[in-house]
């Protein structure tokens, strides 16, 4: 989505641009947040569910969800990342069309590129959530796949430098960036 935006500016473009583009990020967060709260997600049972709905981080604590969505037909990409603070209250976020790539190096972008976001804004004791496992377990340093060496490194300094930020696995039907990374790419 900024990437449309940036280019409309830099071509003199401009009617694709919001007025308050953070504005509409948060607003557009939250009417997905709350839509996901009220439709919840029919094809898993009410047990499951009950076991993978978006939940608050702890007293003091943000919560960062992040994800990336390839569109299988034309490889087209597109990152999203959502940080919401206890009360789960919008504090950032991005949505970022980013061309060709595959969906574990999409995935590891996702997450650099929110853990960025984190430094930017000064956040602390932040819990980072992505769906794609196999993206966890190399960040976790559980497997290796030496082509994507630099972007796992760079995450993992990160949270060895800042002790206070964590990550962890969840479904896809919890991380409400899914619905943001789609977006993205629709809007491309």
């Amino acid at each position: 989505m900024f990437w449309s935006w940036w280019n409309d500016f830099l071509f003199g473009s401009h009617k694709g641009i919001p007025v308050d583009p953070v504005r509409y990020i948060r607003v557009r967060s939250e009417e997905m947040i709350r839509a996901s709260m009220l439709l919840g997600n029919s094809q898993i049972s009410s047990q499951q569910r009950g076991a993978c709905t978006w939940e608050l981080p702890n007293s003091g604590h943000m919560k960062m969800n992040c994800d990336g969505v390839v569109d299988l037909e034309t490889g087209n990409a597109a990152v999203a990342s959502l940080i919401r603070d206890e009360k789960g209250l919008f504090r950032a976020g991005f949505q970022n069309f980013v061309g060709k790539c595959s969906p574990l190096t999409l995935e590891l972008w996702s997450v650099k590129l929110g853990l960025e976001l984190v430094l930017q804004r000064g956040f602390h004791h932040v819990v980072v959530e992505s769906d794609y496992l196999e993206a966890i377990q190399l960040i976790q340093n559980q497997t290796n796949i030496s082509n994507l060496d630099h972007l796992v490194r760079d995450i993992q300094g990160v949270l060895q430098q800042r002790r206070d930020v964590s990550i962890r696995h969840v479904f896809t039907e919890c991380n409400l960036c899914d619905y943001l990374a789609k977006e993205a790419l629709l809007i491309s």
